[in-house]
């Protein structure tokens, strides 16, 4: 699994080779963990930089408690969030988002502030990243 997170085109013959075992064997274990749905696809990883200029942003979200569970699934839809995650104790959810430019992210926070339910918010802009997420290259 870890030489297909980092390279989901590797071979099984390529795989079997680094693990000293044959190719069918790989390909028995790869199509178990599918049917399993332990790995429920494959996908390409993408240097964002390189395409486009994109702005890495994690936002801690403080929520009135009877709302978390609605803003969460209303945020869940924005194509701009990578991950989001409830903090355990707390009516907080902390996001990881990808925005064009500081515009964007503007629009983003003018539509959170108008959430029904959203007590605060803290935006925390990514200006340089020493261990970069594997996902999304940022």
């Amino acid at each position: 699994m870890c030489f297909l997170r980092y390279n989901a085109r590797m071979s099984n013959a390529e795989i079997a080779k680094m693990l000293n075992t044959s190719e069918a064997t790989v390909r028995r274990r790869i199509n178990e963990l599918v049917r399993r749905k332990i790995i429920t696809g494959f996908s390409a990883l993408v240097d964002l930089h390189a395409i486009e200029n994109s702005i890495k942003v994690c936002i801690r979200i403080d929520t009135e408690g009877d709302k978390l569970d609605s803003i969460a699934q209303s945020l869940s839809a924005n194509p701009n969030i990578l991950s989001l995650y409830r903090r355990r104790g707390q009516n907080q959810l902390l996001l990881q988002g990808l925005f064009l430019n500081l515009e964007t992210i503007q629009e983003f926070e003018d539509g959170l502030a108008r959430k029904d339910g959203i007590v605060k918010y803290d935006t925390m802009v990514v200006s340089k990243a020493f261990k970069k997420d594997p996902w999304v290259g940022i």
